[in-house]
């Protein structure tokens, strides 16, 4: 597309794809980079057919296809570099771009949404080379899960297979995504559950029910359910394994030989079954976290402790803190240590009770065993290891990780490095011993960019 700075340059979007996530098994891609290239007279006459017929090239797909738009930029639509128009510029958004925020691929292929007259939107499903896959009529479009993808149209849930075939129609008023072969659907007031040929596999009799909990990997094998406010546990066929008795459960993560657990509630106490469906713990604490590694934090009238995966208290009930807090727990390094309080101080302890540091610190955030970064009283802070041994002198204001723009924040180049200041103003950077990496002299957001430009490829 043109710009008043750079006639007669068109950017386009490069067909290189990179892996962006994976949610229960489905891999995403999004277009990986931007550039420009030069629209000389060759590539205008060759798209001259787009402008005389009243569209404006604004990128490339991939596999020959053109993405087009009005002359306004307001409608999109696809052609193929032969001249064909597979659609004229109707549709809102055409996905160049996947996650979970953003419109969805589905391993390649691309989502297209259309905004009709009374403003509801539609959307539908094509390849990457132009076929049409999913027509655009569905309300929503959501990734394959276990080989079966969600689709809603007027308001109803239905299920499409692998092959893009409806295969289960849109009659549900609720639909979870499929997991183990089965998934969790809403029919008037009760829920049950279904195959993947839309058999009911689990009547409808029940309140709530839960067998795909998003985004958690560490959910156990069975399906939560609730009839006149008890709950329990079933299989995938429906047989109750664990009696609808309790007043609530939640998946309670997995323990490291992938053990799952459970919480179960009564009389606004709470205690753990594991997924061998064994009690392992009495239901008697006022709150509980979930097991990370081996441990999981347990409270009793307002004093934190740890119960291990056989419901032993191998930490006693005796101290102050959070279960969970902003950056996740008081468990750390998978259940090797645990980072509680005594009297307003943090102290960190090992995964069999063992204080292993003072309680002196007013707060604790663990990098590893020999990088825990560590505030005293005057807000000084510093490096302490997982034996109390300093590390990086109590100096600065400010110790943290690095959380820069977008180099290397995910790929581990910089995950040696600490952001420090001394007065909040001026920052650099240091490695896990204290040495100076980058100056303490810029700006944060400059000290970022000298980072990155020094260690980014």
């Amino acid at each position: 597309m043109k710009s008043k700075k750079s006639k007669g340059l068109l950017t386009m979007l490069l067909a290189t794809a990179m892996t962006i996530g994976s949610i229960q098994g489905v891999v995403y891609t999004a277009k990986a980079e931007e550039t420009t290239i030069k629209w000389d007279k060759a590539t205008k006459e060759k798209y001259k057919w787009l402008v005389d017929w009243g569209n404006i090239l604004t990128g490339t797909i991939g596999n020959g296809l053109l993405k087009i738009s009005d002359k306004k930029g307001n409608k999109f639509g696809l052609a193929k570099e032969d001249g064909t128009v597979i659609y004229e510029p109707q549709f809102e958004r055409i996905s160049e771009r996947g996650g979970p925020e953003d419109l969805w691929y589905y391993d390649g292929n691309i989502i297209l949404d259309y905004k009709d007259k009374d403003g509801g939107y539609f959307s539908g499903l094509m390849s990457s080379d132009g076929e049409e896959l999913v027509p655009v009529e569905y309300e929503e479009i959501t990734p394959a899960s276990d080989g079966m993808m969600r689709v809603a149209k007027n308001g109803k849930y239905g299920y499409l297979n692998e092959k893009f075939k409806l295969v289960i129609p849109c009659k549900y008023d609720e639909a979870e995504w499929f997991r183990n072969g089965i998934s969790v659907v809403k029919k008037g007031k009760k829920y049950g559950a279904v195959d993947k040929n839309g058999k009911t596999v689990i009547p409808f009799k029940y309140d709530e029910m839960l067998n795909n909990e998003l985004y958690n990997d560490n959910q156990g094998k069975y399906i939560i359910a609730c009839k006149n406010d008890k709950y329990g546990l079933l299989d995938s066929k429906g047989k109750v394994v664990l009696p609808l008795k309790y007043n609530g459960i939640k998946n309670a993560g997995k323990d490291k030989s992938g053990l799952a657990y459970y919480k179960v509630w009564k009389n606004n106490k709470v205690g753990f079954v594991n997924e061998n469906l064994k009690e392992i713990t009495k239901v008697k604490y006022d709150n509980a976290g979930n097991f990370y590694g081996n441990l999981a934090i347990v409270e009793k009238k307002e004093k934190l402790g740890a119960i291990n995966n056989l419901g032993k208290e191998v930490v006693p009930v005796k101290y102050q803190g959070e279960i969970e807090s902003y950056y996740g727990l008081s468990v750390w390094n998978n259940g090797e240590y645990l980072a509680l309080m005594k009297k307003g101080y943090f102290g960190l302890l090992d995964k069999t009770g063992k204080e292993i540091t003072p309680f002196k610190y007013l707060s604790i955030e663990f990098i590893n065993k020999d990088t825990i970064i560590a505030e005293k009283s005057g807000s000084k802070v510093g490096v302490i290891n997982n034996k109390n041994k300093v590390v990086v002198p109590f100096i600065y204001q400010e110790i943290k990780q690095y959380f820069g723009t977008s180099i290397g924040r995910n790929d581990g180049r910089f995950d040696n490095v600490l952001k420090v200041s001394k007065d909040g103003k001026k920052y650099g950077y240091i490695d896990f011993k204290g040495n100076i990496v980058i100056p303490i002299k810029y700006s944060e957001d400059n000290a970022d960019a000298v980072l990155e430009k020094k260690f980014g490829k």
